[in-house]
């Protein structure tokens, strides 16, 4: 009964993607002829370790194996009476990283510690990806940023927002501590955090194994900060005046250069322990506001936005098999004056064709791990993510009022508005099982990963543009009647994914998969929506995996790598909201009339839910 305990919490506790805790240290322990150690003792010791260290002992092959490691800096030490202590300080482990020691023990009379430090850093020779960290040291030497979406774009291979072969932004996955975080309207980063929880962030392009999937460009990963054993702590305050900034930037308003802001932006951190050496705690607070001066039509005004953001985070290990992580994210943002761009970026506004603007983001994360025993690890996740933006004019939120715009004189005509009013809901939930089994009797070591994943996410959206009209000084040129939407699409997608790593020896690795999702679209309310009950739209995505890792040298300090494989793009909702609700249709007049005149003449009608839309039967994903 006690050990199907965790296997429920398992099933219940599940999630997307990667666990924090995916890194190993590996070797095989020799003497000076070649022949194999048993039996010797080797310890871990960290203090990104929960409970400061963790020890095994080598198998009748004399190889050890430490698996489910955070990130950080770690000391080994390798002991066996009647041999030489050898301890080795200052082994850097990053995310999903192998970290290969191999240990030649020399015989002793009497105790003897030998110890290592300020070697070269250590390669992981059995992967075949191509990947970039992030790491605290670099990260906190970084600008301030409020968005650590753009860091990627230090790492090496990772341009304008873009890993190699992705589309800008939309090609990525998002994940914060594993959570795929991506928009599923968009595929873009649903949310941002402060750069003070960030521990890592990891950087994964080509040759990724078959556990990752949903993106063609790279996999972006946030880790965050866990806390320790001992307490400590952040406060800073981030202050700018408008008087300590050029104002030279006026003349290029136009051009979306705005003028100088004052800013406030002030963070609190706090991390330690909950009970020593089980159960840390790690909690980040943060409140921004920015505020414009902006010289209008009808007289100044404070353009101003206000974001609020926080993230609190349990890591615990209840003993040698259970470990458990919680986090919860909030993410708030607000703007009550923002402009409205919708036509070539005009910024001479009028106060009335301001309009009130929101974010609100809220995420849930839950992962266990169970160490069944030596040779296997069970793994549930469970993350949730609610998310909701919209806007509505600030003069008249019913959306009724036309916003007329004058391309003469580039000014709103007197009683315009922003004429907009739209509400967005993002939901994803995710869900993971693997299984990870380890085998060193199989022609060499193997390192076995099998899992199924469950996702459920929801986009929907209500847009209302009653009219739009421009002018050109009193004569009258366009209308256009923006279609009302009032959709909403629901994706479900399942995937199973089978790896493994095989080390040949300790020189060649090779690494094959294979992944499988198939994605369906569906209508959230069939009764409205064109496409019925049914689903409109699936993809099945069958992806391949293959690689190598040769340690050129034999020291784990030059590696070759070789690596072929197929991705898919992460399916969106994107356009599909004439199929899954109403959407009336665009209506376009023109009108050649003098003054404020409702003469128009109608030119055009098209789109709206009637039919002409469509889904090809033989559509694929992209990859």
């Amino acid at each position: 009964m006690r050990k199907i305990i965790p296997l429920l919490l398992i099933l219940l506790l599940a999630t997307v993607a990667m666990a924090q805790n995916k890194s190993r240290i590996i070797g095989t322990i020799t003497t000076s002829d070649g022949a194999v150690i048993p039996g010797v003792k080797v310890t871990v010791a960290s203090d990104s370790l929960i409970s400061r260290s963790l020890s095994t002992v080598s198998n009748d092959r004399g190889t050890y194996r430490f698996v489910m490691l955070p990130i950080g800096t770690y000391t080994i030490k390798f002991e066996k009476d009647g041999y030489k202590t050898i301890e080795q300080s200052d082994v850097e482990l990053g995310f999903d990283a192998t970290v290969t020691l191999d240990k030649v023990m020399q015989t002793a009379d009497f105790e003897e510690v030998i110890t290592i430090s300020g070697e070269a850093p250590i390669v992981d020779k059995t992967s075949s990806s191509i990947s970039d960290k992030l790491d605290l040291e670099f990260l906190q030497n970084q600008a301030k940023t409020a968005n650590i979406w753009s860091l990627p774009n230090l790492s090496a291979g990772f341009t304008d927002n873009s890993g190699f072969g992705g589309v800008e932004r939309a090609g990525n996955a998002y994940n914060f501590d594993g959570v795929n975080v991506s928009d599923p309207a968009t595929g873009t980063a649903n949310f941002t955090q402060n750069l003070e929880a960030v521990e890592q962030i990891d950087v994964q392009l080509f040759g990724a194994s078959a556990e990752y999937g949903a993106f063609t460009g790279a996999s972006l990963n946030v880790l965050t900060k866990s806390g320790g054993n001992d307490f400590s702590g952040e406060v800073n305050y981030f202050f700018q005046s408008k008087e300590w900034v050029g104002d030279n930037t006026t003349e290029y308003e136009r051009v979306s250069i705005p003028s100088a802001a004052k800013l406030q932006d002030p963070n609190f951190a706090l991390g330690g322990p909950v009970i020593q050496d089980m159960v840390w705690f790690f909690g980040n607070y943060n409140w921004s506001k920015s505020e414009t001066d902006r010289d209008l039509a009808d007289g100044p005004f404070i353009d101003d936005a206000t974001t609020k953001r926080g993230f609190l985070k349990l890591s615990s290990r209840w003993n040698d098999s259970n470990i458990t992580y919680a986090s919860i994210i909030y993410d708030r943002f607000n703007s009550p004056n923002k402009y409205f761009w919708p036509i070539d970026q005009w910024v001479v506004n009028t106060t009335e064709s301001l309009w009130d603007s929101f974010w609100n983001s809220d995420t849930y994360m839950v992962q266990h791990s169970y160490v069944l025993n030596d040779n296997i690890i069970l793994e549930g996740r469970f993350a949730r993510f609610i998310s909701e933006n919209g806007s509505e004019p600030v003069n008249d939120p019913s959306g009724e009022t036309p916003m007329m715009f004058d391309y003469l004189n580039r000014v709103h005509l007197p009683g315009s508005s922003a004429n907009r009013m739209t509400v967005s809901d993002r939901n994803r939930d995710n869900m993971l099982v693997t299984t990870n089994y380890y085998n060193d009797e199989l022609g060499g070591s193997h390192s076995f990963k099998f899992g199924f994943e469950y996702e459920s996410s929801l986009t929907s959206r209500f847009m209302k543009i009653t009219d739009l009209q421009l002018w050109y000084g009193n004569l009258t040129w366009q209308r256009h009647q923006i279609p009302l939407t009032d959709a909403g699409t629901v994706i479900r997608r399942f995937a199973g994914f089978a790896q493994d790593s095989w080390s040949v020896n300790n020189r060649l690795t090779i690494n094959y998969g294979f992944r499988y999702d198939s994605s369906g679209l569906r209508a959230e309310n069939p009764e409205i929506a064109l496409a019925g009950e049914d689903t409109f739209l699936r993809f099945n995505d069958p992806a391949y995996r293959v690689g190598v890792a040769y340690d050129l040298g034999g020291d784990g300090k030059t590696v070759l790598r070789a690596f072929a494989g197929r991705y898919y793009e992460g399916v969106t909702s994107g356009n599909t909201e004439p199929l899954t609700g109403e959407v009336s249709p665009y209506y376009y007049w023109e009108g050649q009339a003098l003054g404020h005149s409702e003469e128009w003449v109608l030119i055009d009608v098209s789109g709206g839910s009637t039919g002409n839309f469509f889904v090809k039967d033989d559509i694929i994903n992209m990859y």
